[in-house]
């Protein structure tokens, strides 16, 4: 019985190497100050990251990806092909919902 607990044990252990890779090579949306001027979208927005405002596309009619009215204080947007929840105020993205179909030309 101690081969499924091997086997179970280097799944895990690949699981685990999977995430940090997936980690150390994913590109923020936002880099440190430092870099500020050289951004450009690279990935997936993370929640907390404030997105430059050129990278933000509105979403006017909500119901139109399937979304109710936004809380109080939110709006949905569009960053980087990705439905988000943004805080009015600050900026940050909240919840990132979905990635949106790429359109094809």
């Amino acid at each position: 019985m101690r081969l499924p607990r091997l086997v179970t044990a280097v799944s895990l252990a690949a699981a685990a190497l999977a995430a940090v890779v997936a980690m150390v090579l994913h590109e923020p949306l936002l880099p440190h100050p430092a870099q500020a001027q050289e951004s450009t979208i690279a990935a997936a927005p993370l929640i907390g990251d404030v997105p430059r405002q050129e990278l933000v596309t509105p979403i006017a009619v909500p119901g139109s990806y399937g979304l109710g009215v936004s809380p109080a204080g939110h709006r949905y947007a569009i960053v980087g092909g990705y439905l988000v929840r943004i805080d009015d105020q600050s900026g940050k993205v909240l919840s990132v919902l979905r990635q949106l179909p790429q359109m094809h030309h």
